[in-house]
């Protein structure tokens, strides 16, 4: 069992090898792809939901991913406004990150602390 004021220390060497931590993250991110006509932001749509497929891999490895996927585009939407008609379609990807870290106490361990204080 492991004392929690001395984080990762070793019972067999007695020295701190360090506690290890780890937490799954996981992520979506739309990609609005907007044209003054329904046709337009669709053929947008398909350029970006290709590229971005054919750098899923490259895009992966460079942000440590150990996951990462193209899921798909939206239907062809209108926005809402007044000014101008306008179109759009949403292309998301999904990626999942495995964040590991460790702590490794530097600090000397404090055996007793006695703190007085006088009143006034």
């Amino acid at each position: 069992m492991q004392n929690r004021a001395t984080p990762g220390l070793n019972p067999v060497t007695g020295v701190f090898d360090g506690e290890k931590h780890q937490v799954n993250i996981e992520g979506t991110h739309s990609i609005i792809c907007v044209g003054l006509t329904g046709t337009e932001a669709e053929n947008i749509a398909e350029e970006v939901y290709f590229r971005m497929l054919h750098y899923q891999s490259l895009i992966r490895d460079d942000f440590r991913l150990s996951w990462f996927f193209v899921d798909g585009t939206s239907p062809v939407q209108e926005i809402p406004t007044e000014a101008r008609k306008a179109f759009y379609v949403v292309v998301t990807c999904s990626w999942k990150h495995v964040h590991r870290w460790m702590i490794i106490p530097e600090a000397p361990l404090i055996k007793r602390l006695n703190i007085n204080y006088d009143e006034m």
